[in-house]
Formats: C-alpha cells, sequence, structure tokens
C-alpha cells in the first residue's frame, strides 16, 4: 500500500475514533488546545494541532507529544485497511495537504519535488539546494540564492560564454575591444583569435617578425639580411646572430663593419670607431692615423716633428726649421737644434780669436 493511502486511513481512524469527545477550553488551559492542564499530557502543543482528550496531538502513536515519521512508520506496521488517498498537492506552502501529518518536505509524496522560489528541492525530508556553487554559463541560479549567472557576484570575473566574456559588474560582456594580433586570444570576442581577424592583416603576429596575410602568421620574406636589424626569415635571428646566413666576415653595415665568429657586428682590425658616430661605421685605421696610434686618442707626439705612421709605429716624417734628428731615434723627435750648435760655435771661434790675438 502506498503511504499516502497508509497516512489517510490513519488519520481517518483517528477522526473517527474520536466523535463525539466534547472540546472544552478550561481556564487552566496554558497550551489552548482545549485541554485542561490538570489532565494534558502534552502541555506545549503548538497552536493549531488536532488533540485528544489528553491533550495528545491526534496521530502521536509513540507517545512524544508530535507527529512524524516514526509515527508513521508505527501506524504502517499495524495498518491493513484499503484506503486511498492524493499526494501532497503542494511541497513549499508549509501546510499538510493530504492531511497525513505530514507537511512539504516531511511527507514522502514530495521527495524530489520543488519546495522553494530558488529551485530547491525535497531531499531526504528536507528543503534544499542541489547545487552550492554558481555556475555562470547555464543560465540557473544553481545555489539558489535568487541569482543566476553574471547576477551572482560569485561569478564576477568568471567565463560566461564563448569567446572570452566573462562576468563583469553583474553583466557578461567582453573585457577588451580591440584583437591583440599575437598573444593567441580572442581578445574581442567575436570567435576570431590574431590573424583570423581581418583587421590583424599585416600585423605583426608573432615575436619573430612574421605578419598576418591572408588570415595566416607567415614570413614576409626568406633569407636574412645582414645589416638591416631585422628577423628577414623569422627564425628567431636577427643580422650576425644568424651564423648560417651571415658567417664571420659578412659586411653588418657601414664602413669596416663585419660579423665576428661569435655572432657579433664588430669593427675590422685595425679599423676602430673613434668619433663615435655609428653612421660612419669604424673610420679610423689604427695603423696608419697620427691622432690615433695603435689605440682610440692615442696621438703620435714627437718633438719638433711633423710625424707620419710606419708599420704601425710613430715615425719621423721630417723636422721642423732649425731642428734635425741627429740620433736617429724617432721617440725622442728631432732632438738637434741647429740654431744652439750655430751659435755654440760661433762663440767658440770669436773666444779663440781673441785668446789668439792676445
Amino acid at each position: 500500500m502506498r503511504p499516502r493511502r497508509l497516512a489517510n486511513a490513519f488519520a481517518l481512524v483517528i477522526g473517527l475514533a474520536l466523535v463525539g469527545l466534547p472540546c472544552v477550553v478550561r481556564a487552566a488551559d496554558s497550551d489552548g488546545d482545549g485541554v485542561d492542564d490538570a489532565v494534558d499530557v502534552c502541555s506545549n502543543t503548538p497552536d493549531g494541532t488536532a488533540v485528544d482528550a489528553e491533550g495528545r496531538p491526534l496521530g502521536d502513536i509513540d507517545g512524544d507529544c508530535d507527529t512524524d515519521l516514526n509515527d508513521y512508520a508505527l501506524f504502517q506496521q499495524g495498518f491493513t485497511g484499503p484506503l486511498s488517498c492524493t499526494p501532497e498537492s503542494d511541497c513549499a506552502d508549509g501546510l499538510d495537504n493530504d492531511d497525513d501529518g505530514l507537511p512539504d518536505c516531511l511527507d514522502p509524496d514530495c521527495d524530489g519535488r520543488l519546495c522553494g522560489a530558488y529551485g530547491e528541492e525535497c531531499i531526504g525530508f528536507e528543503c534544499q539546494c542541489l547545487e552550492t556553487d554558481e555556475l555562470c554559463t547555464d543560465g540557473v541560479d544553481n545555489d539558489c540564492d535568487g541569482l543566476s549567472d553574471c547576477e551572482d557576484p560569485d561569478c564576477d570575473g568568471l567565463s560566461c560564454g564563448q569567446f572570452g566574456v566573462m562576468c563583469i559588474e553583474l553583466t557578461c560582456q567582453c573585457p577588451e575591444s580591440i584583437e591583440v594580433c599575437d598573444d593567441n586570444v580572442d581578445n574581442d570576442c567575436n570567435g576570431m583569435v590574431d590573424c583570423e581577424e581581418p583587421g590583424c592583416d599585416g600585423q605583426q603576429c608573432s615575436g619573430f617578425g612574421q605578419v598576418c596575410i591572408g588570415q595566416v602568421c607567415v614570413c614576409p620574406g626568406d633569407v636574412e639580411v645582414c645589416d638591416d636589424q631585422i628577423d628577414n626569415d623569422c627564425d628567431g635571428l636577427v643580422d650576425c646572430e644568424d651564423v648560417a646566413d651571415c658567417p664571420p666576415g659578412t659586411a653588418c653595415g657601414a664602413a669596416n663593419l663585419a660579423c665576428t665568429p661569435s655572432g657579433d657586428c664588430a669593427c675590422t682590425p685595425p679599423n676602430d670607431d673613434c668619433d663615435d658616430i655609428p653612421e660612419n661605421g669604424c673610420e679610423t685605421n689604427l695603423d696608419s692615423d697620427v691622432n690615433h696610434c695603435g689605440i682610440c686618442g692615442n696621438a703620435c707626439n714627437l718633438p719638433h716633428a711633423t710625424e707620419e705612421r710606419v708599420d704601425g709605429t710613430c715615425q719621423i716624417a721630417m723636422c721642423d726649421l732649425g731642428w734635425l734628428d741627429a740620433d736617429g731615434n724617432p721617440e725622442n723627435g728631432c732632438e738637434f737644434s741647429l740654431g744652439e750648435t750655430l751659435g755654440y760655435l760661433q762663440g767658440k771661434t770669436q773666444g779663440d780669436a781673441l785668446a789668439g790675438s792676445g
């Protein structure tokens, strides 16, 4: 027999047994159930509860002054009569609609049925929410707080749909409006990523110089140019770094610049950049420039001489007027003064002449 039929029969039997009992409200009736406190075995009966002559709630089979599932179970054990009844009609109104002593979720009829305003269901004789966390993409109030998806603050910053849209300020929206063409993200939430977006055509789409062409990220060139500071073949190596395409000795810029075995672009010996002007490259030959002898700024400075560079060393090109390189050592320049020597000789001759006349 179905439980609701048993419950109906239980209520009917109790009602028939109590027909004709007087209901007298006495002055000493503290719980207002119509039974004098002197004979009331259940002195705290809730308002509106039907009781018997001893003040016991109708259906209280186990004697604990209330009607619950234990009473219902005891009734089922002892009842054998064929009765029919209708199930609990409303599981969310707080009423015992089928008069079996079990309102809403306490009634097995309500198991799995809605019992609240926000999707709660009767589970284990309690009205509860099926889930505890809000899903932000299904249009359902999963946590039964009256707020679905982005309306629920729990969803703030979480995805709420396809193509990267997320919950921002209680609405589902795209966090950006312009597509970035090299981050593999659908920034404007239109379902197109990077080069798939027509607006990215011609824009760089990788860190190696690739660009969007025909909605595909491709390399615009195929051969490395060694002096333009661009990764022309999109292999991640620029100019001299690309040793395969720019081997050592390959010109890589202005005058006398070439690729080195280490992948740098540097001056080729004996040249150097002594004026710090990148545009003219390595303009100085340290083997021939008298102002930069061996290193930048090291000028040849031979006394009383015009210098020249011979085999990388400072040499005397010519002596100043009145000076002579008598010892053949270029390091001390033109050390012999003809003027001082002639004066000495003239003085010595005059002195000798005077001494001879005396």
